[in-house]
């Protein structure tokens, strides 16, 4: 199945291996058990199906012995193999330390659990936590900070934390958290884990999630046109322009892919059913120039509308402004790139930082601050 969960046995019932905070919303697989407020953190190890350590066992010729430096990871409760094979070096992340890591940033950096869960038979799991600071935007958007603690006894990928708003409550939505992370720390299992320096290093990131609350608001209440939004868009995505007979500029495909999802509207390409946003609002800024008419907002009305295309667009806090901008390059990159390569690709570019979706954010959020500035 999709989700990857599984069960497990508690008290003479056969449970779901995914628990979350009561209040919070069902998981769409419409499984899970509810944790109480204020229930004793072990709780969450337990109703999540993670109540279990791993160890490195000897892998064995036929004849029984031993072979040197190859192990493979095992369960200490039921025996069941994560991982098949692993050199000597290899030290497990235990999922008692994933909850200690846990409760130590709830503790002293004010984030609470959300959800916990056991994919593929325990061979990979997380808890994910979310802080209490959070900040409004206008219109009532709110911007928070959440904690993806994930990791992995299959030998093969290394442990995470990653901050997502991606809510997980299962393996296709740890991995689309993992893809779409806007900051990830990878730690291998070649050294034992230093949680005081990880803890250390999450309260930093409160200092970060405030400056880029108040980056987010300020970009909440800048009004751009569509002449300037445009322009937000060139400055960030760039790529080859043409000028036609009449000499009228044509933005990249990149920048009128931009302009069309920034309404919610699928991109639809020049000679196709419809004009794409973005070309009639060129030719808006052509008809500007020349003094014949304004640069004032326009939307073409017969552009396809496709589904969840840039969900977000229509809040309050984002149309026409800076922010609905910056949020349409981050989903751009992350969800619809010009050049896609796949899944993995995606994942590896947010993970390293130094992939081409990374880079477009960056740069998305450095223009936005000289507009700012400006």
């Amino acid at each position: 199945m999709s989700h990857e969960l599984g069960t497990f046995e508690h008290n003479g019932e056969t449970l779901p291996t995914i628990c979350y905070l009561e209040g919070g919303q069902l998981p769409w697989h419409g499984m899970g058990n509810v944790i109480a407020p204020g229930a004793p953190v072990e709780e969450w190890r337990t109703m999540s199906g993670l109540a279990y350590d791993v160890e490195l066992r000897a892998n064995c010729r036929a004849d029984g012995t031993p072979i040197d430096s190859s192990y493979h990871i095992a369960r200490t409760d039921n025996g069941a193999i994560m991982g098949p094979y692993v050199a000597g070096q290899y030290v497990p992340f235990q999922t008692s330390a994933a909850l200690d890591l846990a409760e130590s940033i709830c503790r002293e950096h004010g984030f609470e659990f959300d959800t916990a869960g056991a994919l593929f038979e325990g061979a990979r799991g997380w808890f994910q936590i979310v802080a209490e600071r959070h900040a409004e935007l206008p219109g009532g958007d709110i911007v928070t900070d959440t904690l993806v603690i994930s990791f992995d006894h299959s030998g093969r990928v290394a442990a995470k934390i990653i901050s997502t708003p991606v809510r997980v409550v299962c393996n296709n939505t740890l991995s689309m958290a993992v893809a779409t992370a806007s900051d990830t720390s990878s730690f291998t299992h070649r050294i034992p884990f230093d949680a005081d320096n990880v803890v250390a290093a999450i309260g930093a990131g409160a200092e970060n999630f405030a400056a880029f609350a108040k980056l987010a608001h300020d970009m909440a209440v800048k009004i751009l046109t569509d002449a300037e939004r445009l322009e937000y868009f060139q400055d960030v995505i760039g790529g080859k322009e043409k000028t036609d007979d009449s000499g009228r500029v044509i933005r990249s495909v990149g920048v009128r892919r931009a302009m069309a999802f920034s309404t919610g509207r699928d991109f639809i390409a020049e000679g196709k059913a419809a004009p794409d946003v973005a070309r009639v609002v060129d030719e808006a800024i052509d008809k500007a120039s020349r003094g014949s008419a304004s640069d004032a907002a326009i939307v073409a009305d017969d552009i396809a509308t496709g589904a969840a295309i840039n969900p977000g667009h229509d809040m309050a806090s984002a149309q026409s402004t800076l922010w609905g901008a910056f949020n349409t390059v981050t989903w751009l990159a992350d969800h619809a790139p010009v050049k896609s390569r796949g899944a993995d690709f995606a994942l590896a570019s947010n993970k390293l930082g130094e992939g081409t979706a990374s880079k477009l954010k960056t740069r998305a959020a450095t223009v936005a601050r000289e507009l700012l500035a400006a």
